[in-house]
């Protein structure tokens, strides 16, 4: 078995002439990532598959640990991703401050802002909308936490009698909605490879 350090450098290797490392070098990685297509799907497969094995475990959706039961992530996940958007809300305060003081709409950028708000119409009316959305979500989320209480499937509220969160009827339309989603995104990948190669070809 090869060795952590022989590892990364053949990783290392392949990564520097943009191949697969994981396929042994056997394909080209797709743009933007250090996967080809084909070990990117099975790489997107088996993240669903962990993914819902560890929320219907009531383990963190992130990393697999343990986690408050109201809660998708443990406390050290919770803590990166804050620190993820911390780092992003300088930015994002720096661009607000330089719209407001120009009078422009902070939300979108484009147009002039409503007198005495931050926002301009339009945005106003697309954040009222987006409130209402999140009524409804947290509504969803309050039923799918009584049915979770209750042993009853927090997607159609039939019995589960098997000890999940979803009966097995949910499950099973789950897993082929994931499969669906995988393949649609290889498709996409797929699509956006050719007609990059196609642009290459033609310049």
């Amino acid at each position: 078995m090869a060795s952590v350090e022989q590892s990364k450098d053949n990783r290392s290797y392949y990564l520097s002439r943009g191949r697969c490392p994981r396929c042994g070098g056997k394909n080209p990685c797709v743009e933007g990532r250090v996967l080809c297509i084909e070990c990117q799907q099975k790489h997107d497969e088996q993240q669903i598959q962990m993914r819902d094995k560890w929320r219907e475990s009531g383990l963190c959706t992130r990393c697999g640990g343990e986690r408050d039961s109201w809660r998708k992530l443990c406390a050290n996940c919770r803590v990166y991703m804050s620190d993820l958007r911390r780092g992003n809300a300088k930015a994002a305060k720096e661009r607000r401050d330089r719209l407001r003081d120009a009078g422009m709409c902070t939300r979108c950028g484009k147009t002039w802002a409503e007198p005495g708000r931050s926002w301009c119409a339009k945005c106003q009316q697309r954040h009222r909308a987006e409130t209402k959305d999140d009524d409804n979500r947290r509504k969803d989320k309050e039923r799918r936490e009584a049915r979770r209480a209750a042993g009853l499937c927090i997607d159609c509220g039939r019995p589960t009698g098997n000890g999940h969160a979803r009966c097995q009827e949910c499950l099973a339309a789950r897993r082929d909605s994931n499969r669906k989603y995988v393949i649609m995104q290889k498709i996409k990948n797929q699509a956006e490879q050719a007609r990059r190669q196609t642009n290459a070809n033609n310049a």
